[in-house]
């Protein structure tokens, strides 16, 4: 019935469910951990946590901003 592992089936919410979500939400939880993941990493030093993440620094302080990471 699904081409999905079990396990990834299995987490997917029922049709009857009344759990909502959305894209957006699920890649901002993403990037968020992603960034605060670089900034642990390299003992908080931006521009070293942006070099981690192949981005420019003053995106990454941008991208701070609206995730609201301080």
């Amino acid at each position: 019935m699904h081409d999905l592992p079990p396990r990834i089936v299995a987490a997917q919410p029922r049709a009857h469910s009344t759990t909502r979500f959305s894209y957006r939400a699920g890649v901002d939880a993403s990037r968020r951990e992603l960034v605060l993941k670089a900034l642990s990493q390299t003992g908080g030093n931006r521009a070293a946590a942006a070099k981690v993440l192949g981005i420019q620094r003053t995106y990454l302080l941008k991208l701070m901003k609206a995730l609201g990471i301080d």
